[in-house]
């Protein structure tokens, strides 16, 4: 008579059969039945370690994303407070050198740059998704014309982006021809309202900071343009 796998391997097979296992022993079903939740104990563990793992590396993913938005948002603080001999009323061009000749270190995560000729080479027609074109379109065509002149009461310039090997990766300042758009607008914290730049008292005055930076991510769809707007005030100092 033919064995089976199990009889060859010494284990006994039939009706009523035992495994041995002690006094009372285990039916064959019963240790596949054990084999089996083990099995899927041993499952569960390993996903819920995979699961723990994913986790933690998108808060540390999330944290390095939010890094770069502080340091991206000081830097703009940074220039304008600083400025000198000019305060308020800073070149851009001079504050934000452009990448060209140095750019301005974002913490050691990027660098950037004032630029006027961003998305330059781009097929503006084959961004995705759709209505990111029409944005795009209507940024590129602002960077071209800055605000920059003497006491002006709203400053108007765009930067672009360059990545070093500590740049977060998905943060706004990783993909190519990632760009932003800068609005600072002089003002006086007392009464709320838009001066000059050459007329912001320093011990009262400061500014209100607009910005729009735009990169592409990639994403299961493809890469995809995203956006991301901010806003936050600064003392003059």
């Amino acid at each position: 008579m033919t064995k089976s796998w199990l009889q060859i391997a010494g284990v006994p097979f039939g009706s009523g059969s035992r495994l041995r296992g002690g006094e009372h022993g285990f039916t064959l079903g019963s240790a596949l039945v054990m084999i089996s939740v083990i099995g899927l104990l041993i499952f569960g563990f390993l996903k819920s370690q995979s699961y723990t793992m994913q986790v933690q590396n998108l808060v540390k993913s999330k944290r390095a994303v939010q890094d770069v938005k502080a340091a991206f948002e000081g830097a703009i603080i940074e220039r304008f407070q600083g400025a000198a001999p000019a305060g308020p009323c800073f070149a851009p061009a001079t504050q934000f050198l452009p990448l060209s000749t140095g750019g301005y270190n974002l913490s050691g995560l990027a660098k950037m740059g004032f630029q006027n000729q961003v998305l330059a080479g781009l097929n503006l027609q084959a961004v995705m998704p759709p209505p990111m074109r029409a944005k795009l379109t209507e940024a590129k065509a602002r960077c071209l014309a800055p605000r920059v002149g003497t006491n002006l009461t709203g400053r108007y310039f765009c930067v672009d982006f360059a990545r070093s090997t500590s740049t977060p990766h998905g943060s706004f300042v990783s993909g190519d021809k990632a760009f932003a758009e800068i609005y600072i607008e002089s003002r006086d914290f007392t009464t709320g309202a838009a001066v000059p730049c050459g007329s912001v008292n320093k011990a009262t005055g400061g500014a209100w900071i607009l910005y729009s930076a735009y990169w592409p991510a990639v994403t299961a769809e493809g890469t995809m343009w995203q956006q991301l707007t901010g806003g936050l005030n600064a003392s003059a100092r």
